[in-house]
């Protein structure tokens, strides 16, 4: 192979002694850290990639904030750009919003439900993945409400949020 890092080998059966030809240490420098070719390369600190609680992480946070994450704005601000931007033609501005508070650990539910009702699906399913994570009353109702949805996006958004039930 050109490139042979991380492959193993596994034999079925037992090798016996005469197979064995040579032994030799493997020197300390082979292999990778994180990924193949990951040497030379800055690593992403954005809110997908980032392990929270990772040893050095906030310091890495710290000298390399990655310009779609930082403090998230106010629920007031959030709030006042989503009724600005209550043109249904486009959507991207809300769903960059939702963004914003799925980075929360609660927010104004009730003042987010009317955009379950919103045309556009990928909002409906950016609203899905904002408030999931939410410990607020109401939130397993609007769940509820958009697992019904006639889209089959946000059901599944739904589905892949919602963690299953043990009988």
């Amino acid at each position: 192979m050109d490139d042979p890092r991380g492959w193993e080998v596994f034999v079925p059966r037992t090798v016996t002694k005469r197979e064995v030809h040579r032994i030799r240490a493997v020197p300390q420098v082979s292999g990778w850290r994180y990924f193949p070719d990951s040497n030379g390369r800055a690593p992403c600190t954005c809110f997908g990639c980032r392990v929270r609680g990772e040893y050095g992480s906030q310091r890495l946070r710290q000298r390399r904030p990655h310009p779609l994450d930082g403090p998230a704005p106010a629920s007031s601000v959030l709030l006042r750009r989503i009724a600005a931007a209550s043109n249904p033609d486009d959507p991207a501005q809300l769903t960059e919003i939702l963004r914003w508070f799925g980075m929360r650990r609660r927010g104004p539910l009730d003042q987010l439900v009317h955009l379950a009702d919103h045309p556009a699906p990928e909002v409906r399913a950016a609203l899905v993945e904002a408030v999931h994570r939410w410990k607020a009353p109401g939130v397993g109702a609007l769940l509820q409400r958009l697992s019904q949805d006639p889209d089959a996006t946000v059901r599944e958004a739904v589905e892949w949020t919602t963690p299953e039930q043990e009988d």
